[in-house]
Parts: structure tokens; sequence; C-alpha cells
């Protein structure tokens, strides 16, 4: 479903209902105009409606005035670390520039360029992406890494001390493994009539026995009685 507001970067509309837009990114050192600006009228001549540079250095940003008033098309300049570069690259007449907030040093350092880009009516794109975020959100986001799976295994006419000792064979192995990517799995054992074999009675155990390895909690194996059988989870 189209967007029911649209902005206007450079005189392209994005958004409530226009047609998608092309834009793309030049591979440039963004402070070689003329290397930089060849790339854009490329693109241009390839259909390209607006195009990105990176500006992570203070001579890319002398540069922005330049590829600006040169370039066919509308220039988006993109920002990672430095709200300095951000507020000379509103000043340099950019049609829109591209923060990260997670990386551009600080709340006050968002407001200052959010308030510049408001005075001067420049849009802005706020990305943000694991590649780009400060070391210890990036550390922490890469221990919290998991691989998630649920699978359920069914024994009928098992005894609930056997279904049991599976269930603790199943938690050991996850606990040890060693692929050293973190994993995160619910394992449910369940036990039932040895003649309970229609499709929604298996089902059922193997929801149960889901049900009761996710309550349980991290790292540990844990039972429950019901009516008509165990249900035991790892």
């Amino acid at each position: 479903m189209a967007s029911e507001r649209s902005v206007t970067v450079g005189g392209v509309q994005i958004g409530g209902g226009a047609p998608p837009v092309v834009q793309s990114m030049t591979l440039t050192k963004t402070h070689d105009v003329e290397a930089t600006t060849a790339q854009i009228a490329a693109l241009a001549s390839a259909g390209c409606e607006i195009v990105r540079v990176a500006v992570p250095k203070s001579e890319d940003a002398d540069a922005l005035p330049r590829i600006v008033r040169f370039s066919p098309i509308p220039v988006i300049a993109d920002i990672h670390f430095n709200a300095s570069l951000a507020l000379r690259a509103i000043e340099a007449g950019v049609a829109a520039v591209r923060i990260n907030p997670g990386n551009i040093g600080g709340a006050d350092k968002v407001e200052q360029v959010v308030r510049a880009a408001k005075a001067k009516g420049t849009p802005m794109r706020i990305g943000a992406n694991s590649g780009s975020l400060p070391k210890h959100l990036a550390d922490l986001a890469q221990e919290d890494l998991a691989i998630g799976e649920e699978f359920a295994v069914l024994l009928p006419a098992t005894s609930s001390a056997v279904a049991a000792h599976v269930a603790e064979r199943l938690r050991a192995a996850i606990a040890h493994a060693s692929d050293p990517t973190s994993v995160t799995a619910s394992a449910g054992v369940a036990t039932m009539p040895a003649n309970a074999v229609d499709g929604s009675t298996l089902v059922a155990a193997a929801d149960e026995a889901l049900y009761v390895a996710k309550r349980g909690g991290r790292d540990r194996s844990c039972q429950s009685s019901r009516r008509g059988g165990v249900r035991l989870s790892a």
C-alpha cells in the first residue's frame, strides 16, 4: 500500500502515491569532484533519479557545493559519525542528508542536525544498521545473536522416566554444542498412549510439549503432568 505522506527531494517526489524512484550511490572518493560528477552523470543517463554520496571526511564536505552545482540529479549526503559534516552538507545545499542517530555523536548532535535541516528545508533520511552502530551496541548485538529452533519428540507408550531422560539429554546436547553461534532451542518431549496416533492428538501433544519447554526457561528441563499423559520438555 502506498504511503499517504510524501517528501520532495530536490524536486523528486517520494511516497504519497508517487511512482517508485531509482536511487543509487557513487563509488568514488567524493572529494574527487571530476570522478564523482562523471559517475553521477553516468547514473543519470542510466535512469537514476537521486544519487547518494558518502561524506566521511572534511575534504568531501568541501567538494559538496561543486558536486551539487554540477549534478543533473538531486544529491543526498551520506553522513556517519560526524554531525559537523552533516551541518556542512546542509549548508552546501544538498537535496537531503542521511544520518544514523546511533553514531552521530549523541542526542544533542542529532538535535543540531535536525534543527539545521528544518531551518533550511532539507529532508532527512534516517538510516540505522548493525554495521554502523557504536562499538558497545554492536558488541551487545553480537552477544545476543541467536538462532532459534523449535522441535518436538513424540514417544508413544514410553514411561515418563524415559521421556525425562531424553529431555535432559537434548538439553545437555544443546548447551554443549561446539558451534560458536548462540542457539535458542525449544525442544518438547511428550509421552502418550500407544494407540494415540490420529493427527489431532499428535499435534496437540507436540504443542503442549513446546509450550512447557518455553515456559520452563533457559537451559533447564521441566515436567508438566496432564490427564492422559505426561509432557516433558528440554
